[in-house]
Parts: structure tokens; C-alpha cells; sequence
């Protein structure tokens, strides 16, 4: 509000509000002159008696008078008033006893001075309220020192800039106002909304550019946290290594560099050497810890003081102290085999780490693992994801959540899918029939039976338009993106980024490279897309080795490169593996082994190609191929895949069984020829059976064995199948009753036991006069171990273990460390595993209604004990048996 107007309205209130104080003698011709309104007079004599005395506060008084006199209107001025009253007021103060009382009896007295401030105070101020905006309340403020009327002026200010700034509504509006006005009430609420709208908008195109410079700009903004998370997962969307090493490297100030690392080590392969790759990797605790998780199983325990359940090691240390109500049933029996622990706490499941640190809090109606590192929630029938490292990754919104094998998750609303990132961030809507992955690199999205396929790179840019013009797809060796639209196919190259073909009838991957089909002909091409030769083909069959070509109707043969070696003038033709072709041209009949002549198999009258698979000496997976031959007279034989006979056509029937070998029979007997055609076993058995790397020999119900590798025939005179007795190439064999024989049949134990089982090499498992026994195989006696019945716990090379049971009760046998537990138990379960046991060890005390129960270690020591009522055990004693 400008001078003049602020000088109207005063003077309208003062002449509704003048009044004078009678005064003493001494300012009497002042107080005459303004009586009279002659104020040439009375300014005249005011500076006069100023000048005399600069201190004279009863003539600053009669000054402030002056300035405010109802008729003075030529010298009006509501400011000057004030400051002469103020004046006054200062000048008061600093005069002696005997100038007050001067004063007091010219009738100014302190309360008078402070009137007449109070009244040009009230009077300003009223006026500033009457105008009503920014401009007149400020004025007052700056201008007018009053207890009374500055604080409502401010308040009134402070509400009338805020509404303002509300009406605008933009974060430059409530900057100004904090600005401006950093002690007003509304101040909290107005830097509140000035950082939301400031981080809405700087943010509004939620890209990592944008983000970015908001945090560069605005450091102390109390987004800054969000916005930093905001950026972690927009930059992670692919939630790949590289990337999260990417986002350390450019980011190191980032404060979710922390989850960086943590997804680093739970995407990454390598475990073990984890910090030899990764030495800078900041929580070398976490590292450790985890990794021995992965060796060490938790087992629970229970508390009966506490009434709660705790976690040890298989060592009796306790891990996590009795904190949960309630645990899974299935740690009851074998304890804790993950790297987190679900529990119970008001009937709600959270889940704590190894360490016992909370990663999910108890809410959840139930906690599962979607993948290594992610934690599957489920809250009020919707699912969630909660990191293992102990963050929120997605709230539990969805009704499923299906992770993909390029790491991204499909979730579900409904019947419609959406995709989500592990990040948590919604990349698409549940507007889609399906999603699914294309490999590590590719998203296939499906609507109306179309597909739309996206590079997922691009998936975190905003507004991407989906084309669903693809009827499928296929990707093919992690390189080659095969797409068909309309009943054509396209082929784009990944790894170069290139579109090799378009519009093609038909695309076939050779070894090599490709076959293409367009306007009903083929053609081949090398991986980059490059033609190898001119020739056209009606129709193509492939090998890894060549092709089988038709032309005019004919049958010819092509390299990999399209060059023919064998005319087309076949009225068809099969290959032999990739060792062989099989040619027939008429009656004729010709075998092509890669040689520079044919065969002429014209002699039989059928030709069969049989393929056995078979392992090499180096372990490798191979494939073996072979010609059975029929001769005109119905006879069996075998070629080689170099034509060669091996097996003259004198059988009935013969089957390839491995690379060297054959079963062959004859005049329904059968016997096994090795790939010389030299017999092995004589053709005398009614059946021969393939038992890995032997054979199983049959004749009158009897049974018998070839011994492949050793040319060993045990023959065929046992009552049942031999079994190898462990690695010490001797067998168990029964005739009536269980011994054991050697390789040339030789009986090494007597046939005296029910049953036979191996133990040692010196020591066997047997059963005798129906009870288990230990039998020395050398020295011919039991060993004092019996027992009625027994239940492996381990099998295999290094150890045997198994659980026993007499009538005394329960106890567990090793072959390596002998008696472990003795028979006196009346329950007995391992919770760990085969190769590091804990035994759950029970002994009942009916008559007390107590329960015994121990803890016992692979070497039978005892790591925990306890002495429990029968519904306390009931709570921890696991019920699988």
C-alpha cells in the first residue's frame, strides 16, 4: 500500500478518534496553537523548544500530536506520529526525577506518552487490517513496533501469504512463502508441500536422468532418500550383475550400493571364490556368514521355562535363543536346511536370517522362497516379495507371482498378467493374456493369441508401445531371435543386432548355418546370413555331416557348404548317424560311408540302421550306429559303419547293445558277439538283459552273468540276480539260502544266510535264525552285533549307517565307527543329513509322564539334553514316524 493511501485512511479513523489531554503551563501555548488549528504556530514553537532542548520529551509528544491532529490535514502523517511518540517515550526515559515532575505538572506523564503510542499503534494497525492484504500488513509490521497488534499482523500476514500460496499450489509458490516467512505457523506445512511438489515434478518423468539431477540440485531435500532408491531400482530393472556393478562404479555415494552388492552375490555362480572376484565387496560379515549357511543345518529346540523355541547347531551351540511361538512341523524332523528360519508370533509367520536378525516381520499368513535371495509373501491371499538381506521388494498386492528365467517376475490380477522387476518397480499393467521370458535377453508378451516380443532393455523407458503382430517365436542357441508373422518367418541375429532374413516360407538351423525356403525352393547359408552356393533344392533333409537334397524328384547329396557329391538320381536315401548314407535307386541298394565309392548292399533285402548310445572311456555321452542287414532268406547280420561285416548273416535276430557288442539269437536261444564277431557268450540262454555295463543270464528260472569288461559268464545257476558285494568284485548269490561267489563262480561264503547285504570288505551284513548279524567274512564267525531290524540312515562308498532295533529299543550302527547309539532308546531320528546326522534321541519315562530326550552327534556324543512333561514334548518330538 502506497504513502498516500495509507495516509487517507488514518486520517479518517483519527478524526472519528482525537482527543487532547489537558496539559500544565509549560506546553501551554502548543496546546493553544493546535486548540486553534493554527499549526504554523504550534510547529513553530515545538522546534523552537526542540531546539533549546533536543531532550524535551513533552514537546516530541505534542509533535506526535501534531501528525495526527483531526484539522492538521496539510501536515498529517500517522509515521511521524509514531516516531515522535517513540521518541518521546526514549527521551522520557533518559531525563531526571526533576524534569518528570516538571513534566507532570504540565500534565505528561508516562502513562499519557504510552496512550498515545497505544492509539497510533491500534490506529495503524486497523487501517492495515482494513486493507486487508500482503502489502498493508507488512507495512504495519516493518513500520510499527506494538506487543499488541505486531503479532496479529504477522498472523494475519503469515495466513494471508499462505492461502495464497495454496491457491497457486506450485513448489516456487511455497518456496517464496518459507522464504519469506520462516517463523510462521504454517511454515512446517508449507516446506512439506513445497518438497512434495518440488520432488513430484522434478521427478515426473521417472527416468534416470531426471532423478539424477534432482539429486545433484537438492541434497537436503527429504526425498532425497526415495529419490536415490527411485534411481537403484530404475537402473537395476534388468536385475543383471553387470548392471548392479554398472551402478556401484557410477553411483559410489549412493547409500543402496549396499543392495547392489547383496544382489551381486546371490545372482553370481561362484560361490566360493566370491571375494577373490569381488575383494572390495563392503560386508566381508555377510559373506562369511552366508557362506556357512550353506554347510550348516539349525536344528530347533524348545524351551519348557520359556515356553518358546530356539535354534542350535548340530554341535549343541545355540544359535538363536527361544524367541518363537510356533515353527514349521518340518523342522521337527529335519531341522533347517536354508539360509533363513520361518516362525511363528500370533499365529502371523516372519522369518529371521541364520544370524536371527529379522528379514520379514511377523504379518504373513505364509513365507516360501520364489528364487535364491527373494522371499515369497503372502498376506490376505495376495503375494509379495521380501529380500533375504531384509528389504521390501513388492507389497503383498498380487495374486501371483511367477519368477522368469531372465529375471524378471510375472505377476497376476485376475486372469491378466503384468511384469514386475525385482526391483519392485510395475514395467507394464495386468492387461496381458501372458509373459513370458526369451531367454536372459527378451520379454514375449501375448494378447489375443499375438505376441509383441521386446528387448528388455527397453523395457524401462515410459510409454512403450507394445506391437503384437508375431503368431510365435523361438530363440535359438541364446543368439538367434526366430519369428513368425502371417506365415513367414524373420531371423534376427542378437549378439551382432542385424536382421539376417525376412519374409522366408521356412528357416532351418544346420550345424553350420542355415536353410531358408522361399517361393517353394531352399537354399543354404552360413550363420552370418551369407549364401554358400547358387543351387536351389526342392526339399532338404540335413546331417550334421551333409544334406540330403531333392531335385526333379531325385535324391542327391551336399556338403555343408551346398557343393553336391552325390548326384541327384536317388529314388531316396536315409543317413547312418553321421558316419553313413543309405541310397536306393530302383532295386538297387548302395551304402555311401563317406569313401570315394559305393557300396552295393543290392544283395539284402532289408537294411535297418540301429543306434546305440554309449559312454566313452573319457565319460562322454556318444552315439554308435550299425546297418542290420536281412539277407533273402531272412537271415540277421551286421555292418559297420564303414560297410564292413562284422556279424554274418546267420541269426534270427540281433540287437546292437553297445559299441562293440551284440545279442544274437538263434533258434530262440541268445548269446552276445563282440564286434569282431567273436562269440562271447554261447547261444544257449532263453533270455540275456542289459544290466548297465553287464548282463543278466537266464535259462529254467535260473540266473546268471555276463561280465562285460572282465569277459567273465557266471553261468546261469543262482536263484536269483547276482549283486555286486561293494567294490571287491565278488557277488552276493543265492542258491536257497545267500553266500557269495567270485568271478570264476568260486563260492567264497558258504549259501547258509537269509539274507545278505554288504558291510565291509571284510565284513558282512547277514541274516541268521532270523536275526541281523555281522559276519566275518575271512575268519568265518559273528561279530557280537544283533539285532531284529535295521533302516539305512547313509549308503554309500565312505560309510554305511543304519538305525537298529531290538527288543531293547532303538540304537545306530556305522561300518566305519561301529556302535554309535546303543539299542536303548524307544526313538530315533536323524534331523541332519546322511553325512553330518544329528540324532533326535527320545527315552520315555511312562510312569512319570516324562520324556528323556537327547541330542547325539555323528561320533555319539551327547550336544543336548532335556527332561520334558509329555505335552512339552509333544511340542518339539517330530511325528513323521
Amino acid at each position: 500500500m502506497d504513502h498516500k493511501t495509507f495516509k487517507k485512511y488514518c486520517f479518517l479513523i483519527i478524526c472519528l478518534s482525537f482527543s487532547f489531554t489537558v496539559l500544565g503551563q509549560k506546553v501551554k501555548p502548543i496546546q493553544n496553537a493546535l486548540d486553534k488549528n493554527d499549526f504554523e504556530k504550534a510547529l513553530d514553537k515545538i522546534t523552537k523548544n526542540l531546539k533549546k532542548d533536543s531532550l524535551d520529551a513533552g514537546s516530541y509528544y505534542l509533535y506526535s500530536m501534531f501528525y495526527i491532529h483531526p484539522n492538521n490535514l496539510a501536515y498529517y502523517h500517522l509515521d511521524s506520529a509514531y516516531k515522535y511518540v517513540l521518541k518521546s517515550l526514549e527521551t522520557y526515559e533518559e531525563r531526571d526525577t526533576k524534569f518528570r515532575y516538571d513534566l507532570a505538572e504540565d500534565g505528561i506523564r508516562k502513562n499519557e506518552i504510552q496512550f498515545q503510542k497505544n492509539f497510533v499503534d491500534s490506529t495503524a494497525y486497523h487501517i492495515a487490517d482494513s486493507v486487508g492484504n500482503l502489502g498493508s500488513y507488512q507495512y504495519f509490521i516493518d513500520k510499527y513496533q506494538s506487543m499488541q497488534y505486531t503479532p496479529l499482523a504477522i498472523t494475519k500476514r503469515d495466513s494471508l501469504a499462505f492461502m495464497l500460496a495454496e491457491r497457486q499450489n506450485t513448489y516456487q509458490a511455497y518456496y517464496e512463502f518459507i522464504s519469506k516467512y520462516p517463523d510462521s505457523k504454517q511454515f512446517i506445512e508449507a516446506r512439506k508441500k513445497y518438497h512434495d511438489l518440488l520432488y513430484k515434478v522434478k521427478t515426473e518423468l521417472d527416468d534416470i536422468e531426471s532423478l539424477e539431477n534432482f539429486i545433484a540440485q537438492f541434497p537436503e531435500s527429504p526425498y532425497l532418500n526415495e529419490a536415490q532408491l527411485r534411481l537403484f531400482n530404475i537402473y537395476t530393472i534388468d536385475n543383471e550383475i553387470a548392471t548392479y556393478e554398472k551402478f556401484i562404479a557410477t553411483y559410489p555415494e549412493n547409500p543402496f550400493t549396499e543392495r547392489a552388492w547383496k544382489w551381486i552375490w546371490y545372482l553370481h555362480k561362484e560361490k566360493e571364490g566370491f571375494l577373490r572376484i569381488y575383494p572390495q565387496f563392503p560386508d566381508k560379515a555377510f559373506i562369511y556368514n552366508a557362506q556357512k549357511s550353506d554347510t550348516t543345518a539349525y536344528f530347533p529346540f524348545y524351551d519348557d521355562e520359556k515356553g518358546f523355541y530356539g535354534y542350535m547347531d548340530r554341535f549343541g551351540n545355540v544359535i538363536i535363543p527361544a524367541g518363537f511361538e510356533k515353527i514349521p512341523t518340518n523342522y521337527l524332523c529335519e531341522g533347517v536346511k536354508r539360509d533363513y528360519i520361518i516362525g511363528y508370533k500370533d499365529n502371523k509367520v516372519g522369518a529371521v536370517n541364520l544370524l536371527g536378525q529379522q528379514i520379514a516381520p511377523f504379518g504373513f499368513q505364509e513365507i516360501t522362497e520364489l528364487i535364491n535371495g527373494v522371499l515369497l509373501t503372502k498376506k490376505n491371499n495376495r503375494y509379495g516379495l521380501v529380500h533375504k538381506v531384509g528389504f521390501e521388494i513388492a507389497q503383498p498386492l498380487y495374486q501371483k507371482l511367477t519368477p522368469l528365467v531372465n529375471n524378471m517376475i510375472s505377476y497376476s490380477k485376475g486372469d491378466r498378467k503384468g511384469l514386475l522387476s525385482y526391483s519392485g518397480r510395475i514395467i507394464t499393467q495386468a492387461v496381458f493374456d501372458d509373459i513370458m521370458a526369451v531367454g536372459q535377453r527378451f520379454i514375449a508378451i501375448e494378447n489375443d493369441s499375438k505376441y509383441a516380443v521386446i528387448d528388455k532393455s527397453n523395457l524401462v523407458q515410459n510409454n512403450q508401445k507394445y506391437d503384437f503382430v508375431y503368431d510365435d517365436f523361438e530363440l535359438i542357441d541364446n543368439q538367434f531371435l526366430l519369428l513368425e508373422q502371417d506365415g513367414l518367418y524373420s531371423l534376427y541375429d542378437i549378439v551382432n543386432d542385424k536382421t539376417l532374413f525376412n519374409q522366408a516360407e521356412d528357416i532351418l538351423e544346420t550345424r553350420d548355418g542355415w536353410i531358408l525356403k522361399t517361393k517353394g525352393k531352399y537354399q543354404i547359408f552360413n550363420k552370418e546370413g551369407l549364401t554358400t552356393s547358387p543351387l536351389l533344392f526342392d526339399d532338404i533333409i540335413q546331417n550334421q555331416r551333409s544334406f540330403g537334397v531333392k531335385v526333379a524328384g531325385k535324391w542327391g547329396v551336399c556338403d555343408v557348404q551346398g557343393k553336391l557329391f552325390l548326384q541327384p538320381v536317388y529314388d531316396t536315401l536315409y543317413f547312418v548317424s553321421n558316419r553313413g548314407i543309405l541310397l536306393y535307386e530302383g532295386k538297387k541298394k548302395y551304402g555311401y560311408f563317406y569313401s570315394e565309392n559305393l557300396t552295393d548292399l543290392s544283395k539284402y533285402s532289408e537294411l535297418t540302421i540301429e543306434l546305440v548310445d554309449f559312454t566313452s572311456e573319457n565319460s562322454l555321452k556318444q552315439e554308435q550306429a550299425f546297418i542290420i542287414t536281412k539277407d533273402k532268406r531272412g537271415q540277421v547280420g551286421a555292418l559297420d559303419i564303414t560297410g564292413k561285416i562284422v556279424i554274418n548273416n546267420k541269426f534270427s535276430k540281433i540287437n546292437a547293445v553297445s559299441d562293440n557288442l551284440f545279442i544274437v539269437e538263434r533258434y530262440k536261444k541268445k548269446g552276445v558277439f563282440n564286434i569282431e564277431g567273436k562269440q562271447e557268450v554261447a547261444i544257449k540262454y532263453a533270455g540275456i538283459v542289459q544290466k548297465e555295463d553287464n548282463f543278466a543270464l537266464l535259462n529254467n528260472k535260473k540266473f546268471g552273468l555276463y561280465i562285460a569288461n572282465q569277459n567273465k559268464v557266471i553261468d546261469a545257476t543262482f536263484d536269483m540276480l547276482l549283486k555286486p558285494y561293494g567294490n571287491t568284485g565278488n557277488y552276493i548269490a543265492k542258491k536257497g539260502k545267500y553266500g557269495i561267489i567270485d568271478v570264476d563262480s568260486k563260492v567264497l561264503v558258504d549259501f547258509q544266510f537269509d539274507d545278505l547285504k554288504f558291510w565291509t570288505s571284510a565284513v558282512a551284513l547277514v541274516k541268521h535264525q532270523g536275526k541281523w548279524k555281522l559276519y566275518d567274512l575271512k575268519n568265518k564267525y559273528f561279530i557280537p552285533e544283533v539285532f531284529d531290524t535295521f533302516d539305512f540312515i547313509k549308503q554309500d562308498e565312505d560309510e554305511i549307517i543304519i538305525l537298529t532295533y531290538r527288543s531293547s529299543g532303538y540304537g545306530v550302527l556305522s561300518n566305519k565307527h561301529g556302535r554309535i547309539i546303543p539299542e536303548e532308546y524307544s526313538s530315533i531320528i536323524n534331523m541332519g543329513t546322511a553325512n553330518n546326522p544329528l540324532y533326535f534321541v527320545e527315552r520315555d519315562v511312562a510312569q512319570a509322564g516324562l520324556y528323556i530326550l537327547l541330542y547325539i552327534d555323528a561320533r555319539g556324543e551327547v550336544v543336548k539334553k532335556q527332561v520334558l512333561k509329555e505335552e512339552d514334548y509333544f511340542k518339539i518330538a517330530c511325528q513323521d514316524n
